[in-house]
Order: structure tokens, then C-alpha cells, then sequence
């Protein structure tokens, strides 16, 4: 039975961990460099001519501790700039994600129990925007997609537990589009086929975990168009599924 092994998902609004204090530190003092003209800390906290920054520890249920700069505007309204920081209840960071003038800017990261990284991608203009990856427990990679402007444009990979690609394609506007194949845990391909607007669409073929094809046929937004073919171990039609036509693909088993 087929399985789509893509999950989605990456539109939370997740931070990072960095690497060493230092780059935090650095990564604060830039973007903080970056701000309007601010008044003096003791100055009053907002005034037609400039800003003044503050820097937030909250507390949170838990004791999940969160850290970040902010500045307030001339309305009074608090505007995040610099680096958000949300920490474990230990101590260990959990999530990191730089901001500019309170939209998500840059670099984040989010980190599982363990300091197993969870989430590595970048945000432009609060949306998400290049490579993110996304780790299982293990800390090895579950699967890399690519953003543009908030939605999925461009080659994606996924990953079985062990390692080993899972599946292999591409988006377009937001859709699976192009080539497409899938492989078992031990590297044998699995299906083969290309995607149309979101759909499995024209000749596929399926294998089995030895490397041999299984079946083939075509499909129309995923269902069986014409005569779905069974294989014999040689590769040539054993059976000739008819009953097939206009069933969602995976449907048509061959025993």
C-alpha cells in the first residue's frame, strides 16, 4: 500500500538554539545594533523621536524560561527585535529565531529533548524562505524541503529512520510537480512515476523490496486509467487487472 511520506508542517512559528553563547551573544548585539535611534534607558519609554529597548526573562508554566529583545514603539506596543531564546526546563535550549522590528528574520532553530536538533530552516519577512530540515529523535535528517516566500518551491527529499532516502521530488507553487520516486529502507526503488498539480499522473510503476517491478499502469490524479498490469518476476504482464479502473492506485494490489 502506498504511503505518502511527506508531512507538512512547517508554518509554526518555531525558534532556535545556537551552537555557543558567543554566537547568541553576537547575534543579539548585531541585531540590536540594527535598531531606530533609541533614548537612553532611563529616558521615558516611548517619545515621537525614538525607542528605547528592553530585554524580557519570562517565566513561563513549567519553568520554561524565555528570553528576548524588544523595543517599544511610539504607540506603546512592545515590537520584538533581535533574538528570541525559549529554554528548557533543565536549562537546554529549545527554540531560537531572530527578529526584525517584530517579524521573523533569519535563521531559526527549534531542539528536541537531548539537544537533538528538531527544526534547522530560515525565515524572510516572517515567512519561511530556503531549506528547512526537520530531524527525527534519532537526530538523523526525516526530510529537507524548500520555501519561497512561505510556500514550497523546489526539490524535497525524505528520509526512512535509518538513514536511508525514503523519497525523492520536487514543488512547484506550493504542489508536488515533476519526477517523482519513492524507495524502500534498503535503498531499492520503490515507485516511480511524476506528479501533475499535486497528483500522481501519467505512467508509474511499483517495485518490490528484491528490485523487481510489481505493477505498472496509468493514472489520473492517482486513479487507474486503462489496464493495471501485474508482473512476473521476468518483468512481463502476468495478470491484467480491469476491475482496477478508477480506484486510487495503491488499491490495486497484486498478490
Amino acid at each position: 500500500m502506498h504511503r505518502d511520506p511527506e508531512t507538512e508542517g512547517y508554518s509554526d512559528r518555531l525558534g532556535a538554539r545556537s551552537s555557543s553563547a558567543v554566537v547568541i551573544l553576537a547575534l543579539s548585539a548585531l541585531a540590536l545594533a540594527t535598531l531606530p535611534a533609541r533614548l537612553p534607558a532611563d529616558g521615558p519609554v516611548t517619545t515621537p523621536a525614538g525607542y528605547r529597548a528592553v530585554v524580557q526573562h519570562v517565566m513561563l508554566p513549567g519553568g520554561v524560561v524565555e528570553e528576548f529583545d524588544e523595543y517599544l514603539d511610539r504607540d506603546g506596543r512592545r515590537v520584538k527585535h533581535g533574538v528570541f531564546m525559549r529554554y528548557y526546563r533543565n536549562g537546554d535550549m529549545r527554540e531560537m529565531t531572530t527578529y526584525a522590528h517584530g517579524v521573523e528574520e533569519g535563521p531559526f532553530q527549534v531542539w528536541q529533548d537531548g539537544n537533538v536538533p528538531l527544526l534547522i530552516g530560515r525565515f524572510a519577512q516572517g515567512k519561511l524562505d530556503g531549506n528547512v530540515t526537520r530531524y527525527y529523535p534519532s537526530g538523523r535528517k526525516q526530510r529537507e524541503f524548500t520555501y519561497r516566500a512561505g510556500a514550497l518551491e523546489g526539490p524535497f527529499v525524505v528520509y526512512h529512520d535509518n538513514g536511508v532516502v525514503q523519497a525523492v521530488g520536487s514543488h512547484k507553487a506550493g504542489k508536488r510537480q515533476g519526477s517523482y520516486a519513492e524507495y524502500h529502507p534498503n535503498a531499492q526503488l520503490r515507485l516511480e512515476g511524476s506528479y501533475l498539480n499535486g497528483f500522481l499522473n501519467g505512467a508509474v510503476v511499483l517495485y518490490s523490496e528484491s528490485g523487481g517491478a510489481l505493477a505498472k499502469g496509468k493514472l489520473a490524479r492517482e486513479r487507474v486509467r486503462g489496464p493495471w498490469l501485474c508482473l512476473a518476476a521476468s518483468g512481463k504482464p502476468e495478470k491484467t487487472r480491469r476491475d482496477c479502473e478508477g480506484k486510487v492506485f495503491w488499491e490495486c494490489a497484486c498478490d
